[in-house]
C-alpha cells in the first residue's frame, strides 16, 4: 500500500512483540478483514518486516465474536450488531 501525503491523517508508533515501528494513521474508504467491509475506516499503517502481513486490534476486533481453531489454521468471525 503506497500512502501519499494527502491521505495522512496523523504519525504513529506502531509496538508490538518483536518491533516498533513509526507509521501514520490514514482513513480508508474501505476496509476489509475476516470476510466483512468496513466503509469509512481509519488504520495504522507501518512497516512491521518479520513476516507480518498486519495486526488487527481490539478497537475493531471488539464488534465480534472470534473462535479460533488453531489446528485447522481457521479464525471464525461473527459480526456483532452495534
Amino acid at each position: 500500500m503506497a500512502v501519499i501525503p494527502a491521505d495522512r491523517v496523523a504519525r504513529s508508533v506502531v509496538r508490538s512483540a518483536v518491533a516498533e515501528e513509526p507509521g501514520y494513521i490514514v482513513r480508508l474508504a474501505h476496509f476489509m478483514a475476516l470476510g466483512f467491509t468496513l466503509p469509512g475506516v481509519h488504520v495504522n499503517v507501518a512497516d512491521l518486516s518479520h513476516g507480518i502481513d498486519g495486526l488487527l486490534g481490539m478497537n475493531f476486533l471488539s464488534d465480534f465474536n472470534l473462535e479460533i481453531r488453531p489446528a485447522e489454521r481457521r479464525l471464525i468471525a461473527e459480526r456483532i450488531a452495534p
